[in-house]
């Protein structure tokens, strides 16, 4: 039989647990400006650029996430990780967050589950301070070498934790990655929908925040 204790949660970090603005600064503005300065031309032109090299990639590639790739292939320095350092400032938790992770600790066991590479989970941790709330921090780039587009990332999570996908329970802020992939077998996903204008999927399984989560559980 199982019990609650048994049962782990695991979160989407950007745009679940924190603020898009810090990827959005550094994808956005961070890497358009040093490419504008190497290149010598406007930010706007860079970041036009930059913008189309990116929905070339697409979010269900590996070098969307990839820093490092960009640098090199914009012909930047080596330094991509001062990039993040730059604008740790903007790494901020939705404000429900805290009551959430320490009221769900009680009973559960907390992980993460990411398309975000390790670099940007670490500094996102460590400014936020919430590593202490979590048992294992995931990155499907870093660790598997994928996307959660891939199935593949939950179940080989599973049989990490050794654990059976009906006792896992995901809740993060993509329709695709987060709620439709997760489902497939048989993970209990929350598709957290922070902009109540736009409406998709079953509503029993969606929040408009983390706070709405343990009502549904």
């Amino acid at each position: 039989m199982t019990t609650i204790m048994d049962k782990i949660i695991s979160f989407d970090m950007d745009g679940t647990l924190i603020h898009q603005s810090f990827a959005d600064a550094v994808w956005l503005e961070g890497l358009p400006h040093r490419y504008a300065q190497h290149r010598g031309i406007s930010f706007l032109k860079a970041k036009k650029i930059l913008q189309q090299e990116y929905n070339k990639i697409g979010p269900g590639a590996l070098e969307w996430y990839d820093l490092q790739y960009w640098h090199k292939k914009l012909g930047l320095d080596d330094d991509w990780e001062s990039l993040l350092d730059e604008y740790r400032n903007k790494i901020t938790l939705y404000p429900e967050v805290q009551t959430v992770l320490q009221t769900l600790k009680k009973n559960y066991s907390l992980i993460i589950i990411s398309n975000a590479a390790q670099e940007f989970l670490a500094i996102e941790l460590k400014t936020t301070n919430i590593a202490h709330y979590f048992s294992h921090i995931f990155s499907a780039v870093t660790d598997f070498h994928t996307t959660k587009k891939d199935i593949t990332v939950y179940q080989e999570i599973c049989n990490k934790l050794s654990m059976e996908p009906t006792h896992l329970i995901h809740v993060g802020d993509d329709y695709y990655f987060d709620y439709r992939i997760p489902k497939k077998i048989g993970i209990l996903a929350f598709y957290l929908n922070r902009n109540p204008s736009h409406h998709q999927g079953n509503t029993h399984y969606t929040l408009t925040h983390l706070g709405e989560l343990s009502s549904k559980l």
